[in-house]
């Protein structure tokens, strides 16, 4: 019994361990997606604290094997990166997210970063490289069946189509991706489409049915409040006016669409924008406007290239900080060690006296159930015992009962054989008797029987009355003898009289 205590009591630590593991694992997780949440609220007014967010996160997640955290990571920081510009640091996020999905065979991470990839490709117009890339998700999507990012796969490829003039396939795309967007009710998916669809028509110079469908994703923006979207319709838009020669309201579409990137902080679509309000402005022979609008457009371009230089610069003293710090942890390591030493045999002897207690109160717990598992069974035993008891007095009496019937049916039985013998000897004398009958009926009274019948013939032939007397005293005499035997028969019958009730 102890060693099966004891056994109880290892195995309950060997759980308890990885749970304890389990749950500080569990706490991390939290942290980090607390930090990856700070960097979406952040990302549009404070870059800096957005990046470092995720790479704490990311830190944090590699230090502590939640892997699918660190990808999520990388695809957010790549993300935040193409977002204000940076191609080159957006790749190389994409890419380790591409690596460590496909490491660990996370299929619809897998394809989140192969269309991230794509959207850098895009960008930077590589779009026979972003097709490749878009198409590699496509059909990973399709395989894990992640219909969301199918549709948004579908739309990446059509758009991509419409930029290198394949219409036909362009539009097939992009109506499918609509189709199934408006199947999922992805919102954002539909307005996107809308715009894509767009810009199809406008580059087929079909500017009614561009206008058409950019007014209608403008809508669905306006109402989502789905700002990326917005600015890009209205950039759209624009291009339409000036095709149409509305130079007044494209204008006015390109203003708006700048005042809200500057507000979203989408640096790639307010340098597009100042372009085209530039290229806007000199079609107008504004020529002065459009040196202002290229001004700004250097002046964002200068301040992105600073800020890539500042975080350079800032990790450059980062990395001086740690040397400094490490040089000083060097000095302070002599006096830490002892202390460190003394922590950890009193952490150690804590550990112990708490495994201890903890050992103790599980034994005693353990004892007390295993009491009340016996008490439990002693109960029961007793309650079975007196069971038994009870059964046994009860086929006692009946055995005694079936006793005294077994004496009734075999005195019964000695009284029947006893009558049975008496019965078959009366049937041998009836039997006896019998054959005296009919010896006496075959050869005593056959024969004047016989001559009574005989004389009885002759009566009407006799032709004297001598003749006739001496047959009637002929007939006399053979009655008077079948009398006789009559009699015998009747005191041979008499002598041993068979009644009923011997039958019964």
């Amino acid at each position: 019994m102890f060693m099966r205590l004891c056994l109880v009591l290892l195995f309950f630590i060997l759980i308890s361990y990885p749970l304890a593991s389990h749950a500080q694992k569990e706490s991390v997780a939290i942290r980090v997606d607390s930090l990856l949440n700070l960097s979406n609220q952040v990302r549009h007014h404070d870059v800096i604290t957005a990046i470092a967010s995720i790479e704490l996160a990311q830190t944090l997640a590699l230090e502590h094997h939640l892997y699918m955290h660190a990808c999520r990571g990388y695809n957010q920081l790549g993300s935040l990166y193409l977002n204000i510009g940076f191609y080159t640091k957006s790749l190389e996020k994409f890419h380790k997210a591409l690596a460590l999905s496909r490491e660990k065979s996370w299929m619809d991470l897998e394809a989140q970063a192969l269309t991230n990839i794509g959207n850098v490709y895009y960008f930077e117009d590589s779009l026979r490289h972003a097709l490749k890339y878009y198409e590699q998700s496509l059909s990973l999507s399709i395989r894990s069946h992640n219909k969301k990012l199918e549709a948004r796969n579908l739309g990446n490829i059509g758009m991509v189509h419409s930029y290198l003039t394949n219409y036909t396939e362009a539009k097939q795309y992009l109506s499918h991706s609509l189709s199934l967007s408006r199947e999922l009710k992805l919102m954002e998916g539909t307005c996107l489409n809308l715009l894509n669809l767009a810009g199809l028509y406008h580059l087929q110079n079909q500017q009614d049915s561009a206008r058409y469908y950019y007014n209608n994703a403008l809508e669905l923006a306006e109402k989502l409040g789905f700002a990326q979207g917005k600015i890009y319709v209205q950039m759209g838009l624009a291009k339409v006016y000036g095709k149409l020669n509305n130079n007044s309201e494209a204008n006015k579409l390109l203003k708006d669409a700048l005042s809200l990137s500057k507000q979203e902080t989408a640096n790639n679509a307010t340098k597009e924008i100042l372009t085209q309000l530039g290229e806007l402005e000199a079609r107008n022979g504004n020529f002065k406007q459009a040196l202002v609008y290229q001004r700004e457009y250097s002046k964002l371009s200068d301040s992105l290239s600073t800020l890539a230089q500042h975080t350079e610069q800032q990790n450059y003293y980062s990395l001086l900080e740690a040397e400094r710090n490490i040089n000083e942890n060097r000095l302070l390591k002599a006096n830490v060690a002892a202390r460190e030493l003394e922590l950890q045999a009193s952490m150690a002897n804590h550990q112990k006296q708490l495994a201890l207690t903890f050992a103790a109160v599980f034994a005693v717990i353990m004892l007390i159930c295993i009491m009340a598992f016996l008490l439990y069974h002693y109960r029961q035993s007793k309650k079975n015992h007196d069971s038994l008891q009870h059964m046994h007095a009860a086929i006692q009496a009946q055995a005694k009962e079936l006793e005294e019937a077994y004496e009734k049916i075999r005195q019964h039985n000695i009284q029947l054989e006893g009558s049975i013998e008496e019965r078959t000897r009366q049937l041998n004398q009836q039997n006896r008797q019998l054959i005296q009958y009919a010896f006496f009926n075959a050869h005593k009274v056959r024969g004047p029987l016989a001559r009574i019948l005989g004389l009885v013939n002759l009566l009407p032939k006799a032709a004297h009355q001598t003749e006739f007397q001496f047959i009637l005293d002929r007939l006399n005499e053979s009655a008077n003898e079948l009398d006789k035997v009559v009699h015998e028969i009747n005191l041979i019958l008499e002598s041993k009289p068979v009644s009923q009730d011997n039958y019964n």
